[in-house]
């Protein structure tokens, strides 16, 4: 090889040595300042001690057990993400077969070619 494409190949990996080198500090100074930010945003001073008014009960027909309308308000609160009450709950007393024959039932009627 010549001296040439030697100076220009050391030359080529000094330049990508170099750019990593900028690239990374880069990147790190980004992520510095997120993790920053992040803990900015979650800092809150300790919250006041305040006496927290009690919900009303929630209007539950009988037969659901006080384990159920928890385990209702803990879910809707997963998913909703934010703290819910529960006003009231209606326990829906069609049997779940009827819904599955209707869906099965028009299944049927939509298969048949009409004229």
């Amino acid at each position: 090889m010549s001296e040439t494409t030697l100076h220009d190949l050391a030359f080529a990996w000094r330049l990508t040595c170099f750019g990593t080198a900028v690239v990374f500090v880069a990147l790190s100074l980004v992520s510095g300042a997120v993790w920053l930010f992040q803990k900015l945003e979650n800092w809150k001073p300790a919250p006041e001690t305040a006496e927290v008014p009690t919900a009303p009960k929630p209007n539950i027909e009988a037969g659901i057990s006080p384990e159920i309308v928890s385990a209702i308000s803990a879910v809707l609160a997963f998913h909703l993400g934010q703290h819910t009450r529960v006003h009231h709950i209606r326990y829906r007393r069609e049997a779940p077969e009827a819904t599955w024959s209707r869906e099965g039932r028009r299944n049927i009627m939509a298969s048949h070619r009409l004229r």
